[in-house]
């Protein structure tokens, strides 16, 4: 299988020049990183990096045919990449099971200024504590890097700042980035889809990346996992939080229009790249309409043959 990857950086001033353009994307300076990445593009139109970078900076400016018809390239380009078919997905651009792109900023946007009430006061969301008990019941190094992919307004920042030396946060909406941004937990905050957050991160750079109620959103996991795995240290921690529905083959659309996956499909693929399973515990995320939503809490492990040979503490795997 191809493997698509941001790694595919170059020596030299074109190497130089992407790597500015992420720097201008991640600041919020899309009109300078489009130049930039344009510049590239005319050199080579195939250059994958460049293309992924083009297709986020033109779907954050509202050029979806733009970001689309880069994203079919990079299909075209690596006809068996799981990361090269999300992005497609992601903007609605081939048959999906999730809500695309557009639809979540947009909701988000609007959510965000009574997000953090609603969630605690009306939804009687526990995200964070579930997480944090998921992940202490796991043994693993100190975390120096903690990434909190769909931070929102960083309802888990607090957890995670206390588990981590340094704390990043990534969200699709930039109004839940901003309410993120004004509570000072952040060591960096920026505005992009998790798994382009992930695709430009290092190989071996994260010690801890936690996933609070957000992939459902995504629909087929296979790309964030890959992903996740690469970017991971050894002994590194994923954790995350998911509806569940056992009677579905992987995933399903709910009328919530979130997804709903069966354990099986999660702890299998989980497998398949390279995550051993640390932790995995059914739980209440949260009340809607009156009613438990049931869910998974999941800790996936980044081997280390270190941390093989001591028990975790806790039921890790247990119910």
């Amino acid at each position: 299988m191809a493997t698509l990857r941001f790694q595919d950086r170059r020596e030299g001033p074109e190497g130089d020049a992407l790597a500015r353009a992420l720097a201008f994307e991640r600041a919020g300076r899309l009109s300078n990183a489009v130049e930039l990445v344009e510049s590239l593009l005319l050199v080579d139109p195939d250059w994958p990096s460049a293309l992924v970078l083009r297709a986020s900076l033109h779907a954050a400016q509202g050029e979806r045919v733009s970001a689309l018809a880069c994203y079919r390239r990079l299909v075209r380009l690596f006809p068996d990449d799981p990361t090269a078919a999300y992005f497609l997905r992601s903007l609605g651009g081939a048959d999906f099971s999730a809500p695309w792109r557009g639809e979540i900023v947009e909701l988000f946007d609007r959510y965000a200024a009574r997000f953090d009430d609603h969630l605690r006061d009306t939804l009687e969301y526990r995200g964070p504590e579930l997480l944090a008990e998921a992940l202490d019941s796991v043994v693993a190094p100190p975390a120096a890097v903690a990434v909190d992919l769909g931070c929102g307004t960083g309802l888990g920042g607090p957890m995670l700042e206390a588990r981590s030396e340094r704390l990043i946060g990534v969200d699709l909406s930039a109004e839940m980035v901003e309410r993120a941004r004004q509570k000072a937990i952040y060591d960096e905050l920026f505005v992009a889809d998790l798994v382009h957050a992930l695709l430009t991160s290092d190989d071996a750079s994260v010690d801890l990346l936690v996933a609070a109620d957000v992939l459902g959103y995504l629909g087929d996991l296979e790309a964030v996992f890959r992903q996740a795995r690469r970017v991971l240290r050894e002994g590194a921690r994923f954790a995350f939080s998911v509806e569940c529905a056992e009677r579905v083959d992987r995933f399903a659309l709910s009328s919530r229009r979130r997804c709903a996956y069966n354990p099986d499909y999660l702890l299998t693929l989980g497998a398949s790249v390279g995550f051993s399973l640390g932790a995995c515990r059914s739980a209440v995320l949260r009340r809607e309409e009156g009613e438990a939503v049931e869910g998974l809490v999941v800790v996936f492990v980044s081997p280390d043959e270190a941390l093989a040979t001591r028990a975790p503490r806790g039921g890790a795997g247990g119910q």
